[in-house]
């Protein structure tokens, strides 16, 4: 039996990370949670049985989630209150959900990844954990093998767990694997060119065009969204025929693009969104209800819910909340 355990806590130190602008879990890629393409990358391999552990923002996920059913998963919900630590959360984890091996992904982690090859190697070789790696980046010493950094996705057998401390902060990479390789259990390395994930806002950006370019798929196309030219419009999007536009661009329910404006992709409009007549947009990303007034003209910026620019405004690589520009 397979199950996945998602590690979903944040402690935010930044005022101005992702993470304190939203839970990462529901962080909109391709006006779509990050947690969505996760559960439904761990549902095509037949993975149902999945628990988010989180701290704070626990709650924020059971109200957006709910049991998974609409997701087709069964999901559970792991609070650390401690906190306990990356291995820590997947012990405690393991006990609400039992499998005989448990996908592991770090909440800022998209997929990409072939997970059934992935899932084959673990089994195949029998090992307590597979770790997957970049291999362009660092160095990472898994069973004698130096094939880059681990890129936030595992797959450890349920005996793994066995050598978790049962109270107290325990790391993956820093605690369990090397008690592993100690105790003469192998842990191999699955190194790949690179599996995406978001970390920063320059990641961020980046990983809607990943998006879209799923969105090009029939089976993954957002319902009620169709593409012409570039332009991936919900149908109760109203874009003037004027519009200059070079893709990809997705435009979310109820949004306006008026005359002659142009937007560049890859850009992600979200919904109830106003892009005023001649304003300038390029490969930024619009959460709910932005504003862009006439003649803005904005590059690589992240416009969170409620935010608004005002005329003939320029902003390049900018955060811009409700309240103002970050």
């Amino acid at each position: 039996m397979l199950a996945a355990i998602i590690l979903a806590g944040a402690h935010v130190w930044d005022a101005d990370s992702l993470d304190a602008l939203c839970p990462r879990l529901l962080w909109p890629i391709g006006n779509t949670p990050l947690a969505t393409h996760q559960f439904r990358w761990l549902a095509e391999v037949g993975i149902h049985n999945v628990v988010v552990c989180a701290n704070s923002d626990t709650y924020l996920y059971q109200r957006c989630f709910g049991d998974g059913q609409s997701n087709g998963l069964q999901l559970a919900y792991y609070v650390d209150r401690s906190p306990r630590g990356p291995a820590g959360c997947c012990h405690d984890a393991a006990e609400i959900v039992s499998a005989e091996q448990y996908v592991v992904l770090e909440g800022t982690v998209l997929p990409g990844v072939d997970l059934l090859s992935l899932l084959a190697a673990q089994v195949k070789s029998k090992a307590a954990a597979t770790v997957l790696v970049n291999r362009t980046r660092g160095a990472f010493s898994a069973n004698g093998l130096q094939d880059g950094t681990p890129a936030g996705v595992y797959v450890f057998s349920r005996r793994a767990f066995e050598f978790v401390r049962r109270a107290g902060f325990q790391d993956i990479k820093e605690m369990l694997i090397p008690r592993l390789r100690e105790a003469g259990e192998a842990v191999n390395a699955y190194p790949v060119d690179s599996a995406a994930r978001v970390s920063d806002l320059e990641s961020y950006l980046a990983v809607q065009g990943w998006a879209l370019q799923k969105y090009s798929h029939s089976d993954w196309l957002p319902q009620e969204y169709a593409w012409r030219d570039g332009l991936l419009v919900h149908r109760t999007a109203r874009v003037d025929e004027r519009v200059r536009v070079v893709g990809p661009v997705m435009v979310g329910p109820h949004s306006r693009i008026e005359e002659s404006a142009i937007v560049v992709g890859p850009t992600v409009i979200g919904r109830g969104c106003t892009v005023r007549a001649g304003g300038v947009v390029g490969r930024s990303v619009f959460w709910a209800r932005c504003r862009v007034g006439p003649q803005a003209n904005l590059d690589r910026c992240l416009l969170t819910t409620g935010a608004s620019v005002a005329a003939n405004g320029c902003l390049y690589g900018a955060v811009c909340r409700a309240h103002g520009t970050g």
